[in-house]
């Protein structure tokens, strides 16, 4: 005997529980990742490793949280089944940040490249990659943020060019100002 879904129908209560189930099922699935490893089965809440490294960087506890970021995108880039549009390494960017407020700005650069490499947005990485630069800036480092922005250039010339230029006039200025002197800097021999 053949059952069509038209032959199928539920009453209003047991459709609305059958809704009800659904939505649950749907959020425990959606808040907990399983994994099978080695025989054993274990379950631990997704993204736990991102909460992780979100409490250690309040706490100040930056190498820690930059481990920890590192084993979500780990865990999340080997997961079998992802969002839609989900891409882990954008947690690469986190890392740069905390990567450059460690004054660590080679290793923030690094962990940006990687980021779009794996596919973060464009826009990310220019936004990121002048945060570079006016780290340098800041430092009075000008030809160095200026080296950093004409070797990525390319991410967005406009932009860049605009900076690169903006760098170069204040860098043009600055040896203006060293070079240059007022009558009150000459110091003249005393009358006798």
């Amino acid at each position: 005997m053949y059952l069509g879904l038209n032959s199928l129908t539920l009453s209003p209560q047991r459709m609305k529980h059958a809704l009800s189930v659904t939505a649950v099922l749907i959020l425990l699935f959606s808040q907990v990742a399983c994994s099978i490893s080695a025989g054993t089965f274990s379950i631990a809440a997704a993204g736990s490793h991102r909460r992780t490294a979100e409490k250690l960087k309040m706490e100040g506890k930056l190498d820690e949280a930059i481990d920890e970021y590192e084993k979500h995108i780990a865990e999340r880039g080997s997961a079998s089944s992802k969002f839609p549009g989900e891409n882990p390494s954008f947690y690469y960017i986190m890392i740069g940040d905390l990567h450059l407020r460690q004054d660590r700005p080679e290793l923030a650069l690094d962990a940006y490249l990687k980021a779009h490499d794996d596919g973060v947005m464009q826009e990310f990485i220019v936004d990121r990659i002048r945060q570079v630069s006016g780290y340098y800036e800041q430092r009075e480092q000008l030809q160095a943020a200026i080296e950093l922005l004409s070797k990525y250039r390319d991410l967005d010339p406009l932009l860049f060019d605009w900076d690169i230029d903006r760098l170069h006039k204040k860098s043009v200025s600055q040896e203006v100002k060293e070079d240059s002197f007022s009558i009150d800097d000459i110091s003249l021999p005393e009358p006798r």
